[in-house]
C-alpha cells in the first residue's frame, strides 16, 4: 500500500471536494486514527481555502499547487506548494477569543485551529513559491505488553 499521496491541482474552489475524497480514501486505507484524519482534513481545507481566496492577485484559478502527504508511522506529514502571494502561518496575528464571536472580525480562527491541531508547522519561501510542511503525530498502536 503506497505511504505517499501526490495531487496537483488548479487554485480553483472546484477543486476542494476532489482533494478532499482523495485525502480521506488514502489515510483511510491506512487505518489511522480519527484526530489524525481529522487534523489533516482540516488543516488542508483551511490552507487550500486561504490560497484560493488570498494567494493570488490576479482572478485566475489557473494556478498550480501540488500537495504530497506521507504516513509516517501513526502519523502523517503534508507538504502545499504553491506560487502565490507569500503568507507565514506562524506569523498571522492570533484571534481574540475573549471578544464574542458575534463581535469579532471574520477571519483567523482557522489558522488558530489548525495551529493547535497540529505537532509542527514549517514555512518557506524559495523560487518564489511557498512550501507549507506539516505534521500531525498519532498515537503508537498498543503492542499488548505490560
Amino acid at each position: 500500500m503506497a505511504r505517499v499521496l501526490e495531487i496537483a491541482l488548479k487554485s480553483d474552489y472546484d477543486e476542494l471536494g476532489r482533494i478532499c475524497i482523495s485525502v480521506n480514501e488514502f489515510l483511510e486505507s491506512h487505518e489511522l486514527s480519527p484526530r489524525v484524519l481529522y487534523g489533516v482534513n482540516l488543516a488542508l481545507e483551511e490552507i487550500l481555502t486561504n490560497i484560493f481566496k488570498y494567494g493570488y492577485d490576479d482572478e485566475c484559478k489557473d494556478h498550480d499547487i501540488s500537495v504530497r502527504l506521507e504516513v509516517e508511522g501513526p502519523g502523517v506529514s503534508v507538504q502545499i506548494v504553491d506560487d502565490g502571494n507569500s503568507f507565514d502561518l506562524e506569523k498571522a496575528p492570533e484571534p481574540d477569543l475573549s471578544i464574542p464571536i458575534s463581535e469579532r472580525t471574520i477571519g483567523g480562527l482557522g489558522i488558530h485551529l489548525v495551529r493547535n491541531m497540529l505537532d509542527t508547522i514549517n514555512y518557506q519561501r524559495v523560487d518564489d513559491k511557498n512550501i507549507i510542511e506539516l505534521s500531525i503525530k498519532g498515537e503508537a498502536a498498543c503492542s499488548g505488553k505490560d
